[in-house]
């Protein structure tokens, strides 16, 4: 007996090089050594100097470019990330080597014990040989590793100094380190998957029936724990794949630009967060390990193999999941977080806290006193006994999710902690692991399809039409404060924890469902009656079609008095491009700093085309200038409440509760507005923008007293056809408008800015697919009913994420009148409205303003404030786009693949299209562009220059797509607003 830790480490070391451990001590020598890889890799991956894909200490080693070199280097030291380059050295010299190489080793030895086991001898692919050539291999990649990363410490240390030797050797020895390691994982994966399969011809009694019989139990293992994977996936995804968690993870951090006393709010809400991944994580475990504790009938579980082995720690794994997905999500933020940042101390505790809850949560579940004679997956036993030792579980899966849910939504929408984007979602998460868990466990019991059943339903509910609760919103109210409408969500959430508190009580109910679940519906319903009202509609003024709204504009500009010393008379068509709470944020950003700088941007703007973030944006931007009143300081102040708003929260939080619970009712016999009012995560979305910006609640087409202002033109897409409508304050005609219906004509009603702006962004899934009741869209069709259920409609982005197909056509009205087509603008014989418009020609200027919200042509490693950052000829969109040919399975593949990219084409073919179309209308009008690049700086001194100009967001930091911004972000797109067009009077002030 080991008589201390070294001695224990001497022993295993022996045991290793004589092939004596056992079974038990190789698997613990694996998993530790598999949990310090594990963990070694996201500490690299949080130190590792590469903000968005720049300047990896690997990109760095493997480079064989010296400018490529030289470059990363340049940047390490602007940005002082040389320490962090030569720390990821050591960690991955003196920690992550010896782990892998430990990890690997342990798991030859157990696979060559496995094998010598089958065969009963030392030959075949047991042999010594074979573990001797794969020992020999790790090792190779053991000594090497040291080698090569002692090269790349000296080309970071001597930087240009170095000699040419070291680079070159750096870059071959660290091919040669990566090609043997990825060899050993190679040789170990066949190794496995030989044992696994039986694929050797053995001499021991049926080793290949009984490896037969383990796939198979392991396969059940799998399929019994179906929803546990179902929602560990979602999570991941939501949480690796989207970069809003990590930029929400940054509002949850300390800022420079917080106000003082934050920091308790904000521990409490890291706190909040850690209890949701551990309630998700314990979820994941308990309800996996109940199930694989009933046995299928008639089935008996196989002597001798390790399938109850695998299904006691396959269920702890899963337990693991959402540690190991919320783990990679801090690091990457911590990573992005520049130099000194005081959210940096901040997010690397929060990481060493989810470190210790993940050994703690694995302690509780393998060291636990529990029934041991209730064994796992071959037991007979009922459901009642196989959850005999459950104890007080019932609480931390039926209670503690929902509760923990609602606190955070609560303590999100009173500002006592920052947004918690990755608590909602995990603590939500959680309780519909135990509601999916507790499904499973019935229909495994019962032997009843539960959830398709509730599919069945919740389908046939939708085909009868009796559960729409996301009808377009036109009731001329604004929507109700926050704090009421979660006090009527947390009245609906009362009664659904008391049937889970019956539900899952450690007797599980065979009699008694009619005497809770009855009560239960009927508070539900009642609640739903009493938030209930009659729909009302907003009044629709009467608007005017394109042509007269530009022959409108253009007379007005025509009978204005010239000014002295303006020669010209700019005017603009601007398009905003979709991306979520970035691209809303940029585009009132850019929109607000072009009317600083113009004192008559209203007047010489005919209209603002957008879609998706875009649409928000513009929406924003639109209610914010009516607040201000021409006050530049108000009107910053105004988008940036709109730019920290949080719609993601509560936007989620609606989507794993209130559309859950809508699913399940049939609202549409039940209430007299879509979800009673109160059911679909709508209310919450729309009701967060009216929240933060008051002015978001006015009509979209209500008319302004005073100075003109732009039109907008707002587009969505047709579910069913995939066509591009229109939500404007203009009359939009098909034939001017291709395949365009009017919506607010076919709803006869104004909606509120925020529906209209919310109806252009519906994001895939996080938002809801809108449901159109009203007439038809042309008067031709309008039969039967006059409002019924007409269309859904979608983020318009899937038709168009330019929005510059609407300002395609706007530019070719204006083209129509400005060489007298329109009647309105020039009547036959009227001399002296020919001659207004025939000066008006000669000093038109007319300017496309393309906003876009991302870096979709070429990447560039940062924003260029000194260079020609507005208009760089390799972000042309009518250039074609070089990219690899696809190899993956082309036949299978090339399809789906095309589908999904012929979205993007068409982006960029409208986006050159208008462009084409510009410089033709300047030909028309015989005027020539500059062929210089245009420079950053004051907009209003370039702005003639040429037809188009584009204003594009470059990715230099962490800017989701999702609905919350951190302030961080928010001033990253400030800074480039005021590089590319000039500092608005509010920045200025500021």
């Amino acid at each position: 007996m080991a008589s201390s830790p070294l001695c224990a480490l001497c022993s295993v070391a022996r045991g290793l090089a004589t092939q004596t451990l056992n079974a038990r001590i190789v698997g613990r020598v694996l998993g530790i050594s598999v949990l310090v890889v594990l963990a070694t890799a996201v500490a690299l991956s949080a130190i590792d100097p590469t903000p968005r894909g720049f300047g990896s200490v690997y990109g760095f080693a493997l480079a064989d470019d010296p400018q490529q070199r030289n470059a990363i280097l340049d940047f390490w030291r602007l940005n002082g990330l040389v320490h962090r380059a030569r720390l990821f050295v050591i960690l991955e010299t003196f920690v992550l080597t010896p782990a892998a190489a430990i990890a690997l080793l342990t798991f030859g030895v157990r696979l060559r014990q496995l094998l010598a086991r089958d065969r009963g001898t030392e030959s075949g692919p047991g042999a010594r040989p074979i573990f001797m050539g794969f020992c020999l291999l790790v090792f190779a990649a053991a000594l090497l590793t040291p080698a090569a990363n002692l090269l790349a410490w000296q080309a970071i240390s001597r930087a240009a100094s170095a000699p040419d030797w070291i680079a070159r050797g750096t870059h071959v020895a660290q091919l040669v380190k990566l090609w043997l390691w990825g060899g050993a994982v190679l040789y170990a994966g066949w190794w496995f998957a030989h044992w696994y399969f039986a694929l050797d011809t053995p001499t021991a009694p049926d080793p290949a029936n009984a490896r037969s019989r383990m796939r198979a139990d392991i396969a059940d293992i799998l399929w019994r724990s179906k929803f546990a994977i179902a929602v560990l996936l979602a999570h991941g995804a939501l949480v690796l794949l989207m970069d809003q968690t990590r930029d929400g993870l940054v509002r949850q951090v300390p800022d420079p630009a917080d106000p003082p006393g934050t920091h308790l709010g904000m521990l409490f809400g890291l706190f909040l967060t850690a209890a949701a991944v551990w309630l998700l994580a314990y979820a994941s475990w308990l309800w996996p390990r109940l199930l694989l504790r009933l046995a299928t009938p008639g089935r008996k579980q196989a002597a001798g193999t390790s399938s109850i082995a695998f299904a006691r720690w396959w269920a702890r794994l899963l337990g693991l999941m959402p540690f190991g997905a919320v783990s990679p999500a801090i690091a990457w933020t911590l990573r992005d977080q520049p130099t000194g940042s005081p959210g940096t101390p901040w997010l690397a505790g929060f990481l060493v806290g989810i470190g210790v809850l993940a050994m703690l949560y694995l302690c509780v579940v393998s060291l636990r006193a529990h029934d041991t004679s209730a064994g796992y997956y071959e037991t007979s036993r009922s459901a009642e006994d196989a959850r005999a030792d459950m104890g007080l579980r019932p609480f931390w899966v039926a209670w503690a999710p929902p509760l923990l849910f609602m606190l955070v939504r609560l303590t999100s929408l009173q500002s006592w902690t920052p947004p918690l984007a990755l608590g909602v979602i995990t603590s939500g998460l959680a309780a519909w692991a135990g509601i999916l868990g507790w499904v499973a466990y019935l229909s495994r019991r019962n032997a009843v399809p539960y959830l398709i059943a509730a599919f069945g339903a919740y389908a046939l509910f939708g085909v009868l039409g009796w559960s729409e609760v996301h009808g377009i919103r036109t009731d001329p109210a604004p929507e109700a404060a926050d704090l009421a409408r979660f006090l009527w969500t947390a009245a609906l959430g009362v009664p659904c924890l008391v049937l889970a508190c019956w539900l899952y009580r450690k007797d599980v109910p065979s009699r008694g469902w009619l005497a809770v679940g009855v009560p239960v519906v009927f508070a539900i319903i009642a609640i739903l009656k009493l938030h209930d009202g009659a729909p009302r509609t907003q009044a629709l003024p009467q608007r005017p079609g394109l042509e007269a709204a530009v022959a409108q504009w253009l007379g007005e500009l025509s009978r204005q008095e010239r000014r002295p010393g303006e020669d010209t008379l700019p005017v603009y068509v601007i398009s905003a491009e979709g991306g979520g709470i970035r691209s809303a944020y940029w585009t009132a950003s850019v929109l607000t700093r072009l009317k600083d700088i113009d004192p008559d941007f209203d007047q010489r703007t005919f209209a603002i085309s957008a879609v998706s973030g875009g649409a928000l944006g513009v929406a924003a931007f639109r209610s914010c200038e009516l607040e201000a009143d021409g006050d530049a300081s108000r009107l910053q102040r105004c988008v940036d409440r709109m730019g920290a708003a949080d719609l993601w929260t509560q936007l989620l939080g609606g989507l794993l509760f209130e559309d859950a619970l809508a699913s399940a009712l049939p609202t549409s016999l039940l209430c007299r507005r879509p979800g009673c009012g109160l059911l679909g995560r709508s209310y919450w979305f729309e009701g967060a923008m009216e929240s933060a910006v008051p002015g978001m609640a006015t009509g979209l087409a209500a008319p302004h007293a005073g100075r003109r202002r732009p039109h907008i033109l707002l587009t969505v897409t047709r579910v069913e056809t995939g066509e591009r409508w229109i939500e404007s304050d203009l009359a939009i005609d098909w034939r001017v408008f291709p395949a365009a219906c009017d919506v607010l004509g076919m709803l006869r009603s104004d909606v509120h800015l925020s529906t209209a702006a919310h109806n252009s962004s519906r994001f895939p899934y996080t938002n809801p697919v809108g449901a159109l009741y009203g007439s038809h869209c042309t008067p031709v069709d309008d039969k039967g009913a006059a409002r019924a259920l007409r269309a859904r409609v979608q983020d318009g982005g899937y038709f168009d994420d330019s929005a510059t197909s609407t300002s395609s056509d706007i530019l070719r009205m204006i083209d129509h009148c400005l060489f007298g087509r329109c009647a309105a603008l020039s009547p036959p014989g009227d001399a002296e409205a020919a001659l207004r418009l025939e000066r008006l020609r000669a000093r038109l200027r007319p300017v496309v303003i393309a906003i876009r919200n991302e870096d979709r042509f070429a990447r560039e490693a940062a924003h260029d404030p000194d260079g020609s950052c507005n208009e760089a000829g390799h972000r042309d969109p009518a250039r074609p786009r070089d990219r690899s040919p696809s190899r993956l399975v082309p036949a299978l593949l090339s399809s789906p693949v095309t589908l999904y990219e012929t979205r993007e084409a068409h982006m960029h073919a409208f986006d050159a299209q208008i462009a084409a179309e510009a410089y033709q209308l300047w030909d028309r009008l015989g005027l020539t562009a500059k062929p210089s690049a245009t420079p950053c700086g004051s907009f209003a001194k370039w702005a003639i220059d040429r037809p188009i100009h584009r204003f594009d967001l470059v990715a230099d930091g962490l800017y989701p797509s999702g609905w919350v911004l951190s302030q961080s972000a928010m001033n990253g797109i400030r800074r480039q607003a005021d590089s590319k067009i000039g500092a608005a009077g509010a920045a200025a002030a500021q």
